[in-house]
């Protein structure tokens, strides 16, 4: 049995080996094939450079000097996920302050624009020249017991408005396990946009915040989860999935928090984006999506 024809039949049997390719079985066409089929494609193994390593260790090094500037002296040889621990427990706002810092390194911009990611991303779209908005390359830091930063069963594209197709890309920085609530996916369930209603996030405190998120209007979300796979990488896995995808966080359990890249990738001369010069969803009511797509807004009598 050849190789292909190995994983085509490890696929018959486990979801999730339906959407792998181990990067020495990557090609065009299995690349386009799983994303176009499926909605989303596993390569294992893809990131196989120090760039991985170099964030985690701006990371940590941001982490240990919040610590010390707080009169804190932690071991700088202690993990990152007990450094981060550390300082959230000493005060929670300065954890979100190296969440926000993180994307002003060039450790982050360094991966989030990997030129391998940029090859795939090439080859999903069939595009030589790509958009990667800075603030919609995302960067994530899911700890437990923290379900307001959680994002229920919802598609991308109300989010960010970019390209049609974008690519979402989800590269982790630490093993993400099952226990660690790994992202749900449904595969296949990317052939249209789903009505959204539009309702304000909830914060820490229960109270809703100005800003708004697109909830699903139409769907059963027991179903997904009955259907949904769960998608647990290494690092140096990426997953890249179609910006229709459903998809959902998972609730972490554990100690360690998931930290990943998330940055977004569509054509640069994508028709839609030139004809609106390159405009994107910004809005945190989502203006543009309501003006563009005025039939999948659900209103309060849905």
């Amino acid at each position: 049995m050849t190789r292909h024809a190995m994983l085509d039949a490890a696929a018959a049997d486990d979801p999730l080996a339906a959407l792998e390719l181990p990067v020495e079985a990557m090609s065009a066409e299995a690349l386009r094939g799983r994303f176009e089929t499926e909605g989303a494609v596993i390569v294992r193994g893809l990131l196989q450079d120090a760039r991985i390593a170099d964030l985690r260790a701006a990371l940590q090094a941001m982490i240990v000097a919040q610590l010390r500037h707080a009169g804190l002296f932690p071991d700088p040889a202690a993990d990152l996920d007990s450094l981060f621990n550390a300082l959230c427990t000493h005060d929670r706002a300065l954890g979100a302050a190296v969440y926000e810092a993180a994307r002003q390194t060039p450790a982050f911009y360094a991966l989030a624009t990997h030129p391998w990611i940029q090859d795939v991303v090439r080859t999903l779209l069939d595009a030589d020249l790509l958009h990667v908005p800075y603030d919609k390359a995302m960067f994530r830091i899911d700890r437990a017991h923290e379900p307001w930063h959680e994002f229920q069963w919802h598609q991308d594209y109300p989010y960010n408005l970019m390209g049609e197709p974008t690519v979402t890309v989800w590269a982790p920085l630490t093993p993400v396990t099952g226990a660690m609530g790994p992202l749900h996916i449904v595969p296949r369930s990317h052939d249209r946009l789903q009505r959204v209603r539009l309702v304000p996030k909830t914060g820490p405190d229960g109270l809703p915040r100005s800003t708004l998120t697109a909830t699903l209007a139409d769907l059963d979300e027991a179903a997904l989860d009955a259907t949904a796979v769960k998608v647990c990488l290494e690092p140096g896995d990426v997953l890249f999935f179609h910006h229709l995808l459903l998809h959902r966080s998972g609730r972490n359990a554990s100690p360690r928090a998931r930290w990943s890249l998330v940055p977004r990738y569509a054509a640069l001369l994508d028709p839609g984006l030139v004809s609106r010069g390159w405009a994107i969803e910004r809005s945190p009511d989502f203006a543009l999506f309501r003006e563009m797509h005025p039939d999948a807004v659900a209103g309060a009598e849905d």
